[in-house]
């Protein structure tokens, strides 16, 4: 198999982490994996994240501006190569919108594989909304008739295929969410002891973007401004963002409980997590949210909005699942830093439970290999997972 995705730095987000954490399962799985992505500005890459039976392939884009023709045809020239050399059965691309994806539909074109498509997100309803007439003009020029070119799309929720839908996208569709690769010590870590003088933290990680909702949990935290509480937001700023939530916090006088600490590698994020007392996404759309099933793994209760697919919070009582928007925020906010330590403390075992139970990547990589089987006539169509 032959997967394609953007980038594998952090500040690609969630992608940067799934689509090698999926591709290192499926290898262990007996799959040949081949991986091509790009570097940016010489920056070397995080390889560390793959299995060496992961063949990466890299194009350097340091001297194209990452949206450029020049760079879309040297990722197409290398994809090409690596298709040649490999000879794959099928090519499964991650995302969409940049050259790199346009690349991966043209090459799956010309050398005449299935094309498997993982949009992260980047098809759901909000972010269309993102820079739309940008979009629109990429989808009168090459988007949608690469889209129209997939034989098949594997989402991570049902809302993210309901998206794909009022598209007008007919093609099958399947439902594999992603899975949590945790520090092996989090599945036996009891949650820290505070003293009753304590200090707690409520934690945001994620990219510094506003589809995100920082702003928002800002807002809420300068409602509330609770005794005994600080707010960490941490992650990797995308345009200048971060400036923006910095001003936020100065402006609401926040800046003695409420910090912006940068983002953080894939070392020492457990740390953090391990630090807080309370996770907080109150993001706009996600097809996924790994954030939020990390934190779920280090056993921390979780607050995220109905924009992420995570209701298991509610039917398993292991955090707060809201409309997005200040006033639904704080209102959870208020309930969360009002339940005693001990009754948080078992929502999140609750959460750690259910995602050690079902969110594992070799189910993941089960899941999948199974769509690709079906799609290449070797077995029945895998109708649990499919979206009619």
């Amino acid at each position: 198999m032959l997967h394609t995705v953007g980038g594998l730095y952090e500040r690609f987000g969630g992608p940067s982490r799934t689509v090698p954490s999926l591709c290192n399962a499926l290898a262990r799985r007996g799959t040949t994996v081949n991986l091509v992505s790009q570097t940016f500005d010489g920056v070397p890459v995080s390889g560390h994240l793959l299995d060496p039976e992961v063949r990466l392939a890299l194009t350097d884009t340091r001297d194209h501006a990452g949206s450029g023709i020049l760079s879309w045809r040297k990722f197409a020239a290398l994809l090409g190569q690596v298709a040649a050399d490999s000879k794959p059965e099928l090519i499964h691309d991650h995302g969409a919108w940049a050259g790199n994806n346009h690349s991966a539909a043209v090459v799956a074109r010309r050398v005449h594989v299935p094309l498997v498509s993982s949009p992260r997100g980047m098809l759901m309803r909000w972010a269309l909304s993102h820079r739309r007439y940008r979009k629109k003009i990429a989808l009168l020029l090459y988007q949608r008739a690469d889209l129209d070119s997939v034989a098949c799309f594997i989402v991570t929720s049902a809302d993210e295929g309901e998206d794909l839908r009022r598209l007008g996208l007919r093609q099958p569709i399947a439902i594999v969410p992603n899975g949590v690769s945790g520090a092996p010590e989090l599945a036996l870590r009891e949650p820290r002891a505070r003293s009753a003088g304590g200090e707690r933290v409520a934690l945001f990680l994620s990219r510094l973007h506003p589809g995100k909702g920082a702003q928002d949990l800002i807002a809420a935290w300068a409602a509330l401004r609770p005794p005994g509480w600080k707010l960490q937001i941490a992650g990797p700023d995308e345009d200048g963002y971060g400036a923006h939530l910095s001003s936020l916090i100065t402006e609401h006088g926040l800046t003695e409980c409420c910090s912006l600490t940068g983002p953080v590698d894939e070392h020492d994020k457990w740390g953090v997590y391990a630090a807080a007392d309370l996770f907080v996404l109150p993001t706009y759309s996600e097809n996924f949210g790994v954030t939020v099933a990390e934190a779920l793994m280090a056993g921390l209760p979780v607050i995220t909005t109905t924009g992420a697919p995570w209701e298991c919070l509610r039917t398993h009582d292991c955090g707060w699942w809201v409309q997005p928007g200040v006033p639904s925020i704080q209102r959870a906010l208020q309930e969360a830093l009002a339940t005693p330590d001990a009754v948080r403390h078992a929502m999140g075992a609750r959460g750690k439970d259910y995602v050690m139970k079902t969110l594992s990547w070799d189910k993941v990589a089960h899941d999948t290999q199974r769509c690709y089987e079906w799609l290449l006539g070797r077995g029945p169509r895998p109708d649990e997972h499919m979206l009619d």
